[in-house]
């Protein structure tokens, strides 16, 4: 797990792995840090990897913005 925090933008990042995204003891210790983000009126993200081919869901997700832009 990775911990960003942006004080500009109010904002903390959290990166989970794939063997993170499944752990259940990892989403609990989440729990105190989307508390704390909300006290300081933070925003938290949780970004899980995935299985799939980073290329091919990218180049997908453009063509698909682009076709619905036009």
């Amino acid at each position: 797990m990775e911990i960003f925090c942006n004080d500009r933008d109010r904002l903390v990042e959290i990166w989970l792995s794939n063997f993170e995204k499944n752990d259940e003891s990892i989403r609990s210790v989440l729990a105190p840090v989307f508390a704390e983000c909300k006290k300081k009126k933070y925003t938290a993200v949780v970004f899980e990897s995935g299985n799939h081919d980073l290329f091919e869901q990218t180049k997908s997700l453009l063509i698909s913005n682009r076709s619905e832009a036009e």
